[in-house]
């Protein structure tokens, strides 16, 4: 069976952007996420976040089996996708920690996320950890084309909805 990303996608969309704040780094985010994570980075830790680029996240088997067409689709970056499931015994619940990241961070982020686990679940190795390599294919985008991609197209304007019972 493929491995999929948390959403279901094989070939997950992301976001590839720069944060600056207290290091100035590279951050690949989900397209579903990022509206939302981009709000938190800026609000509650006072990062700025620019020089956005959308971008198709491949994992290492499928980028070679179709490496011709994706290599002429836009700059290739060496991307990895870590995963960590983990089961939680005190309510029963399997959930899954994703983050991309550039291929010499990974093994630096993985840590860092374990790190983040409770400590019984940790001693006891509760979880799984798993990195795929992968591909991101990255095309910049123009502003214009960028505010389609994060639904930010009049942003701000848009009439209230409503009900289709009322006059």
């Amino acid at each position: 069976m493929p491995n999929t990303a948390s959403n279901g996608h094989l070939h997950p969309r992301l976001i590839r952007c720069s944060v600056h704040g207290m290091d100035d780094t590279v951050r690949y985010v989900e397209l579903d996420h990022f509206r939302l994570w981009e709000y938190m980075m800026q609000h509650r830790h006072g990062f700025t976040v620019d020089s956005h680029a959308l971008c198709l996240w491949l994992g290492e088997e499928t980028f070679m089996r179709n490496a011709g067409p994706f290599s002429h689709a836009g700059e290739l970056v060496d991307v990895d996708r870590i995963l960590i499931t983990v089961f939680d015994p005190n309510h029963h619940y399997l959930f899954d920690i994703q983050r991309y990241v550039p291929t010499e961070d990974a093994q630096a982020v993985s840590e860092i996320l374990l790190s983040h686990l409770p400590a019984n679940l940790a001693r006891r190795k509760d979880y799984d950890l798993d990195i795929t390599h992968g591909y991101c294919v990255e095309r910049k985008l123009e502003p214009e084309a960028l505010h389609l991609v994060l639904g930010l197209a009049d942003h701000g304007a848009r009439e209230p909805l409503v009900a289709a019972n009322s006059t």
